[in-house]
C-alpha cells in the first residue's frame, strides 16, 4: 500500500512538472524585468488587425522564421537578468521562453534560425524553447517557490502584453545615468515598492482599433503608502460620466471629489475672513462626488478669456444655488478679491434668469467674464460666455458614448482627454504646425485599485496612431542622420 502511494505521488509530480504552469518555473528569481504574454494568439491577431488599420496591408514578419513551430495557445515570456558576471561586461543578459508544437521536431528548426541571428544559446526544457544571451544562467526548472513569481506579471485583462519591472531586484549601481538627486530616493522606493507592471493592449475592450497602455504599482505588503491610498479606493461610477468629456475640447477632465477632510478644514481655517471660510466650507460640502470640466477654447493670443463647460454632481442643486447666491450677496468674496487675485474694483454680480430647458438659468458676471449655470435634479451644469447654446445642450442632449468608454476601469478616480487637433486649431502656430483633423483625442484614466495600488491608463485610437506614425516616418530619418551621422533609414509608410 505504501509503495502504491509513492507511485501515485511520483505520477502527480510528473503531471505537475508538465502542466501549463511550466513557464512559471523557468524564469530566474532575480529577473530585473519580465515580459509576459498570456495569450499569444490573441496578441498576434490584434497586432495584425491594428497594423492594417495603420495602413500596412502586409505587416512584415522575420523572413524564414518558422511560425508554425510555435504553440500560440500557451503563454510566452522573456526576462532581463542582472549584468553578466564576466569582467568588463556592461550588458544585461536576456532569456526568451517560447512554447513549441511538437518540440522533438521543431526545436532544431527554431535553434537553427536563431543561430544565424547572433551569439545565443538554445535549450529545450519540456515543450519550451529557451533562448539565452551570454551571461544568462543555464536554463532549468526551478524548485517550487524558487523561480520568479509570474503572477506579478499577469494583467487584469489577459488580452495584452505585460512587462513587470522588479524594483526590488534593481542594483542602484547600474543606474549610473540617473541623476543623483533621484538616486537618493531609490532605497526608500525599494523599501516600499516591489515593482511596476506595464501593460500594452492593441485594441480597446470593445475591440475598437487602437492602443492602450497601462501602468500599475505593486507595493509591498505592509507599505505605508499602500495603506494610505486604500482610503481613496471605491467606486463613484465616474466611468458613467465619461460621455460628458467633449472630444472637441482642448482638455477634458473627469474627477471624483473625496469627502471633505481634515486637510480641507485646515485650508478653510487659514482664510482671514471667518464668514468667507464658513460659506465656502458649506458650498464645498454640497458638491460631489463627480465632476467633469472641458476647456473648449480661448487659448489663442487674441482671446480675452478661456471657454469652458462642465457638470458638477450635487444631491441638492437648489441648495448649491442658494449657497452661491448667499456667498455673493454677503460681500465676503468681493471683500477678499485680492486674496483670490481678482480685481477688487470690478463688481461680482449674480442673477437668476427664468428660461431654458430646465426652467431657470443663473449667471455670474465679473466684468466681461461670465459663467452661466443650469440646475438639474442631481447636477449643476455650467458654461462660460454669453452664448447659452452649450449650457442648454448639456442640459438636454445625452452625449454619445466614446469608443474608449468600455476600456475605462470601473471605479476610476480620474479621467482625462486631450485633443491635439483642437490645440493645433486653437493656437495655429509654427510649433503646432497645420491643424490635422485626423489627430483623434487621447484618453487617460487613474484609479486606486481595491488593494491600494494606483493604475494609470492611456488610450489612443488607430486613426490618431496612424497620424503620429506617419509623422515619425517623415521626421525620424533626418533626426537620426543629424544626431548620429547615419545613412537615412527606410521606415515603412502607412500611406495608402
Amino acid at each position: 500500500m505504501q509503495k502504491l502511494v509513492w507511485v501515485a505521488f511520483a505520477g502527480l509530480c510528473v503531471l505537475v512538472s508538465c502542466s501549463p504552469d511550466t513557464l512559471g518555473t523557468l524564469v530566474p528569481p532575480n529577473a530585473i524585468a519580465v515580459a509576459y504574454v498570456e495569450s499569444p494568439a490573441n496578441v498576434l491577431v490584434d497586432g495584425a488587425s491594428l497594423a492594417k488599420d495603420l495602413g500596412q496591408k502586409n505587416p512584415s514578419l522575420p523572413e524564414g522564421f518558422p511560425w508554425d513551430a510555435l504553440d500560440l495557445t500557451r503563454p510566452w515570456a522573456a526576462s532581463v537578468l542582472p549584468v553578466g558576471s564576466e569582467e568588463g561586461s556592461e550588458l544585461s543578459a536576456f532569456q526568451v521562453y517560447l512554447a513549441l508544437v511538437n518540440p522533438a521536431k521543431n526545436f532544431s528548426r527554431i535553434r537553427d534560425f536563431f543561430a544565424t541571428q547572433g551569439d545565443f544559446t538554445a535549450t529545450l526544457v519540456e515543450n519550451y524553447f529557451i533562448l539565452s544571451t551570454k551571461g544568462a544562467p543555464a536554463a532549468q526548472l526551478y524548485p517550487a517557490g524558487k523561480s520568479f513569481d509570474l503572477n506579478r506579471a499577469k494583467l487584469s485583462e489577459p488580452r495584452g502584453v505585460a512587462v513587470y519591472i522588479a524594483i526590488s531586484s534593481v542594483n542602484p549601481s547600474v543606474l549610473s545615468e540617473v541623476p543623483k538627486e533621484a538616486l537618493d530616493y531609490f532605497p526608500a522606493l525599494q523599501k516600499e515598492l516591489e515593482g511596476v507592471r506595464l501593460g500594452l493592449y492593441l485594441t480597446s475592450l470593445g475591440q475598437v482599433p487602437g492602443a492602450r497602455l497601462t501602468m500599475q504599482t505593486d507595493f509591498k505588503k505592509g507599505s505605508q503608502d499602500l495603506s494610505s491610498l486604500k482610503a481613496l479606493a471605491g467606486g463613484s461610477k465616474l466611468e458613467e460620466w465619461s460621455t460628458l468629456l467633449d472630444e472637441r475640447a482642448l482638455i477634458g477632465l473627469g474627477a471624483t471629489l473625496p469627502p471633505p477632510s481634515q486637510d480641507e478644514e485646515a485650508i478653510w481655517a487659514q482664510l482671514p475672513d471667518p464668514l468667507l471660510s464658513r460659506q465656502l466650507k458649506n458650498l464645498r460640502s454640497l458638491l460631489g462626488p463627480r465632476l467633469v470640466f472641458n476647456l473648449t477654447g480661448g487659448m489663442e493670443a487674441s482671446a480675452k478669456e478661456p471657454k469652458f463647460s462642465g457638470v458638477l454632481e450635487a444631491k441638492d442643486p437648489q441648495a448649491v444655488r442658494q449657497a452661491i447666491k448667499s456667498l455673493i450677496a454677503s460681500g465676503a468674496l468681493q471683500k477678499n478679491f485680492l486674496q483670490f487675485a481678482m480685481d477688487a474694483d470690478t463688481p461680482l454680480v449674480y442673477q437668476d434668469q427664468p428660461g431654458g430647458p430646465l426652467g431657470l438659468r443663473s449667471r455670474l458676471t465679473l466684468g466681461p467674464f461670465r459663467v452661466n449655470f443650469a440646475w438639474a435634479a442631481d447636477r449643476v451644469i455650467f458654461a462660460s460666455g454669453t452664448d447659452l447654446k452649450e449650457l442648454d445642450s448639456l442640459a438636454t442632449n445625452p452625449k454619445a458614448a466614446h469608443p474608449w468608454q468600455g476600456a475605462v476601469p470601473p471605479g476610476a478616480n480620474l479621467l482625462v482627454s486631450a485633443s491635439p487637433g483642437a490645440w493645433g486649431e486653437a493656437l495655429k502656430s509654427d510649433a503646432f504646425g497645420k491643424p490635422d483633423a485626423s489627430l483623434t483625442p487621447i484618453f487617460g484614466s487613474f484609479k486606486i485599485e481595491s488593494d491600494g495600488n494606483p493604475r494609470f491608463q492611456l488610450w489612443w485610437g488607430a486613426q490618431g496612431l496612424k497620424s503620429v506614425w506617419d509623422s515619425v516616418v517623415k521626421f525620424l530619418p533626418e533626426l537620426l542622420k543629424d544626431a548620429e551621422g547615419l545613412n537615412r533609414p527606410e521606415l515603412p509608410s502607412t500611406q495608402s
